[in-house]
């Protein structure tokens, strides 16, 4: 009898598990259709339902970073990509997008990621980074990203010591 409750135990994990990785497709597909229609707003919302599902793919997560990057939501993007950089250090498309917004605060660092809509990176070049009407980054944001990313420089240099 015992052995019957822990194979029923097993199978009724193993159909959960099926249906958060089959919602999780399906919430991260959405959300790619949406994106790729511009609807960032609503992919966003997608891509998130999928990382809540299931947090530890990288892709769901960089998808994430790209819908808020468009956004302008650079803060949000920041931590996606990093995560997803995290999750799979092959992911290149991630550590690019990473690279990019760190620069964004360094100007020494890469610039432009790969891949972002043309419009979007014209407007950027034609706006001052530190604008505060809106636009790029805000004096508030930029101030956020380079604490952050200081502290993250102090930190990986203190680890090597």
């Amino acid at each position: 009898a015992v052995t019957l409750l822990r194979t029923q135990e097993k199978t009724e994990t193993d159909q959960y598990a099926g249906l958060v990785n089959e919602l999780s497709r399906l919430r991260f597909e959405r959300g790619r259709r949406l994106f790729n229609s511009a609807c960032y707003v609503e992919a966003e919302a997608e891509y998130s339902e999928a990382v809540e599902l299931q947090p530890h793919i990288a892709l769901f997560v960089h998808n994430r970073g790209e819908a808020r990057l468009h956004l302008l939501n650079f803060v949000g993007a920041y931590y996606d990509f990093k995560k997803a950089t995290e999750l799979d250090p092959a992911l290149d498309c991630a550590k690019d997008r990473f690279d990019w917004i760190k620069g964004k605060v360094n100007p020494q660092a890469p610039q432009h990621p790969r891949g972002l809509k043309v419009q979007l990176i014209q407007e950027e070049k034609s706006r001052s980074l530190s604008m505060s009407d809106g636009y790029g980054l805000d004096l508030q944001t930029e101030k956020f990203l380079g604490e952050l990313l200081q502290g993250e420089s102090s930190a990986d240099n203190s680890g090597e010591r």
